[in-house]
């Protein structure tokens, strides 16, 4: 993102150097590198979404701002002082300039050139443009380097630690809530499941879009089942914990939302307790286990698919809403969860 140069002191008299030099700088990129610039247009759009006004888009602050949130690569910006000479009556052009890796969170370069204004303005002009291209070269691909196939891989990375909490409301499908002889049961026939996750994410996969997540998470629930003797209810609690890994699509739909379906697998590994008091009555689990006892344990693989609407608080916070579809494999048969989540990720 290449920002207008601008006349800090707003003389009117130099006015023409702020499109003279930001065109000069514009023409000495393409020609030593290839990257795609953000349009002037797109990056004004932004800044006023974001009340960032544009004469302030010289300072560092201003334009880190607009950086977050029109999220290119780099930033190239400054600007220029005209100003008497000390000791003299000629006039001197001052300008600074500074270059952000905005993926790496860190200033390239920051530096200054002094000239005299007079006839060869545009030397300087040039000169500067060439200071600048010099600096990029530290975060741009030049054409040679890209052309032999040498210049590095220039795809968006990305990765994001996230914290969320998912409830599952109600089963889904044919469950079995009725406790007898012999009954099968599993963590997809509670209700209220609620858990607590924590997953990794990077995007770069050959697409800036496309990464994989891992993800890990305890659930709990607390529910009660019907003794099919007498209807008499028969408290049930759940303690469990989940691994998944798959693949995801992060898509924007404008500067700061994007959607992001995703699919994936892994295992459960689940906890259920039955309070029988004075009932006695033979429990199995839904792998088949006989049960003569008030606690059973069982591992199960599970897929997962879903999606999820995130919006970009900053350039490095989100917050996530989304619901999934979890189908968990038994001996007996397929449990069936819908959850429904909420959280909050960090780019690290």
């Amino acid at each position: 993102m290449l920002l207008d140069f601008k006349n800090v002191l707003k003389k009117t008299d130099y006015d023409y150097l702020e499109a003279s030099l930001t065109d000069a700088v514009r023409n000495r990129l393409k020609e030593k590198f290839v990257y795609r610039e953000i349009e002037k247009s797109e990056w004004q759009a932004v800044a006023k979404q974001n009340f960032v006004m544009e004469e302030d888009l010289y300072t560092f602050t201003a334009a880190m701002n607009l950086g977050i949130n029109a999220q290119p690569d780099v930033a190239i910006f400054g600007g220029f002082f005209i100003e008497s000479k000390r000791g003299s009556s000629q006039q001197e052009i001052r300008t600074r300039v500074r270059i952000l890796d905005l993926n790496e969170r860190k200033e390239i370069a920051d530096f200054e050139m002094k000239s005299v204004v007079d006839a060869s303005i545009f030397e300087t002009v040039e000169k500067i443009a060439d200071r600048i291209a010099n600096e990029a070269a530290a975060v741009l691909p030049g054409k040679e380097a890209w052309a032999k196939g040498e210049a590095l891989d220039t795809t968006r990375k990305l990765n994001q630690l996230s914290l969320r909490g998912s409830l599952a409301p109600s089963p889904v499908g044919s469950q079995a809530r009725t406790v007898s002889t012999g009954s099968q049961h599993g963590a997809s026939d509670l209700r209220n499941i609620f858990s607590v996750m924590a997953d990794f994410q990077h995007f770069g996969i050959y697409s800036e879009s496309l990464g994989f997540f891992v993800s890990v998470g305890i659930r709990n629930s607390s529910d009660n089942f019907t003794f099919a003797q007498d209807g008499s209810p028969v408290p049930v609690s759940l303690l469990g914990l989940s691994t998944t890994a798959g693949f995801t699509w992060r898509q924007p739909l404008n500067n700061q939302l994007y959607a992001q379906p995703f699919f994936g697998g892994g295992m459960n590994y689940d906890m259920l307790k039955f309070a029988y008091n004075s009932n006695s009555v033979a429990v199995a689990s839904t792998n088949g286990q006989a049960l003569n006892q008030s606690e059973l344990s069982m591992i199960t693989s599970t897929a997962v698919g879903g999606i999820r609407l995130g919006y970009m608080v900053t350039r490095w916070l989100y917050i996530e809403i989304g619901s999934s579809y979890g189908l968990q494999f038994y001996r007996s048969g397929f449990g069936h969860l819908l959850s429904f989540d909420i959280g909050m990720g960090f780019k690290i």
